[in-house]
């Protein structure tokens, strides 16, 4: 590798870890604003049903709008790491060890528990609690 394409490279990768940091980022506001307004909602005396409501349906909205932006950095963060990959193929040398397209990341990329799912489940996981507090609402 040249010096301008290990310089791509590393642009790549920077790119990459980005969108990485930035999911993280994302997740723990989206978090943070869903604990927040459950322990605010929880915690009413007498909670009245048309705030309750819409505080619910608020959540909800909130829970799908986190799913798709996951979803949304999650094929950036596939993007990025398929130029990478690509980048490897395209002129390998015995010196450098392929990092994105061997078969060890390969391994680890594949399993069954990514963080993308982790996340992805808690967000879907908060839908449920709204969804929940919405049927209550109905039933007091």
């Amino acid at each position: 590798m040249n010096e301008n394409e290990r310089a791509m490279y590393s642009g790549l990768a920077m790119c990459r870890n980005t969108e990485v940091t930035q999911r993280w980022s994302r997740s723990q506001f989206f978090f943070l604003i869903h604990s927040a307004a459950l322990s605010f909602v929880t915690t009413l005396d007498q909670p009245e049903f048309g705030p309750l409501l819409i505080n619910s349906l608020a959540g909800v909205f909130l829970g799908f709008f986190w799913l798709a932006v996951n979803m949304r950095t999650n094929q950036w963060i596939v993007y990025w790491q398929s130029r990478l990959e690509a980048f490897e193929l395209l002129e390998p040398t015995p010196a450098e060890i392929p990092i994105f397209s061997g078969l060890a990341y390969q391994r680890v990329a594949g399993r069954l528990i990514t963080f993308h799912r982790i996340i992805a489940t808690l967000a879907g996981f908060f839908i449920l609690i709204w969804v929940d507090i919405i049927v209550q609402a109905f039933l007091l």
